[in-house]
């Protein structure tokens, strides 16, 4: 069993970086229009949320004694490898083109500010589980702007294959998380794969929808 679980937790590693490499390449030759913002909201939750769940950690182990694994949370380690390339791969496509800002609009600035006052609640609360779950609603925004090019373009501008990838890696990732709450009482690492899970399926059903031209399309 012990190693089934590392076997599906290098699953999870693989499918998250190996997607945003696939990702990256078809955004470097046109294939996909991905959003800029979606990204750039992305960076700053994952940056948060790796601090907050650090944070916590830390103190739990001066508190118990016991060191929190990085396995027990690989999806959302790995997912920020994932969306730091893809990020840095769409943001140079963008400029190269000179449409870097055409993304933005003041939605994506409300995101930007509610991603800011999330920090800042975390610092004056100084409860990095409050910081934690606050983040993960800025998370779910940041599918938003996606969701919005998805509905709205006459033409597909996301790969599913991402999309799949982030979500059977969200559910590898699984055994490894129930063990570190069993272990660790580590449940901020349920509480992202509760997020991630229902919004890669939701993204995936509405991209998987685009294509074969159902409804709502």
């Amino acid at each position: 069993m012990k190693t089934f679980k590392i076997i599906l937790s290098w699953t999870t590693v693989l499918l998250l970086i190996g997607s945003a490499i696939w990702y990256s390449w078809l955004t470097i030759i046109g294939e996909i229009r991905p959003v800029t913002t979606t990204f750039i909201l992305a960076f700053i939750y994952f940056t948060i949320s790796e601090a907050a769940y650090w944070s916590k950690a830390k103190k739990d182990e001066i508190r118990t004694g016991n060191k929190t694994s990085i396995w027990n949370n690989m999806a959302m380690h790995a997912g920020y490898v994932n969306v730091i390339m893809a990020m840095l791969t769409v943001i140079g496509v963008k400029i190269y083109n000179g449409n870097f800002i055409d993304d933005f609009n003041i939605f994506q600035y409300i995101c930007l500010i509610l991603s800011a006052i999330v920090l800042i609640i975390w610092k004056l609360t100084k409860n990095a589980q409050l910081g934690f779950v606050l983040v993960q609603l800025v998370a779910v925004i940041a599918y938003i702007p996606m969701f919005q090019r998805v509905l709205v373009t006459e033409v597909q501008t996301e790969s599913n294959v991402m999309w799949v990838a982030i979500l059977f890696a969200s559910l590898t990732a699984i055994p490894k998380v129930w063990e570190g709450y069993k272990k660790n009482k580590d449940w901020l690492s349920i509480v992202y794969i509760a997020r991630v899970i229902p919004s890669n399926i939701a993204l995936v059903c509405l991209v998987f929808a685009k294509d074969i031209g159902i409804y709502p399309f």
